[in-house]
């Protein structure tokens, strides 16, 4: 009798195909228990439009919408704290005040007013960071000794300052909250007083910093 001759596969052959079997049969079970996509091609189109427009624009790539960032980014850093805000807002009083001796009208006095006592509520967000300053003198310059003398009398004058001008604020819009022997205008002479001894210093400072850039040059 002469039996059918079998080739024999290699069996190193045998256990891969087996293996790409599986992973297919696995890949079909995955595909077939995924729940089936309800978005539409308008919808991934839509993402694909959002994704690019929420992508930050490189500085560079227009060189309008660049100086406009950098603007944003210099006039945020500069009226980030408490003291920038409220000399920017004194600017803005002063030219008001200004206009207001040649145009006498009662809505540029109105507004001069309205934006004095404005000042007033924001120096309520000063005191914190007069505090800080003090302790961990970031008000000084560390260039030179007189730097970090003038700081810390900066800082030191305005914790005077602020709870003195808190106390005319008060006093002014609602005189019933303190005692009768407290005057407003007084405890705001006490605050004007301290702030100027923080402008000495701070003068004192600058032209110190301006004559170390001089000699470092």
């Amino acid at each position: 009798h002469h039996f059918p001759i079998i080739p024999m596969e290699d069996p190193i052959k045998q256990g891969l195909s087996g293996r790409r079997k599986k992973e297919q049969m696995s890949e079909k079970h995955d595909n077939f228990l995924k729940p089936a996509s309800t978005k539409s091609p308008k919808m991934k189109k839509n993402n694909v439009h959002q994704n690019k427009e929420s992508q930050p624009l490189k500085i560079g790539e227009n060189r309008v919408i660049a100086s406009i960032d950098r603007f944003l980014i210099k006039f945020n850093k500069l009226f980030s704290t408490p003291i920038n805000q409220d000399k920017g807002l004194k600017v803005v009083q002063w030219m008001l005040w200004f206009l207001s001796q040649f145009y006498a009208t009662k809505q540029l006095k109105k507004a001069c007013n309205e934006i004095s006592m404005a000042r007033f509520i924001l120096r309520f967000y000063g005191l914190p960071e007069t505090l800080e300053a003090i302790r961990t003198g970031s008000w000084e310059d560390c260039r030179t000794t007189i730097g970090k003398i003038t700081g810390q009398i900066m800082a030191v004058s305005m914790v005077g300052y602020y709870p003195f001008e808190h106390i005319a604020y008060v006093k002014w819009t609602n005189p019933e909250l303190l005692p009768s022997s407290f005057q407003a205008n007084r405890f705001s002479a006490y605050s004007c007083r301290c702030w100027l001894v923080y402008l000495l210093a701070e003068m004192a400072q600058s032209i110190y910093a301006l004559r170390f850039l001089h000699r470092s040059k």
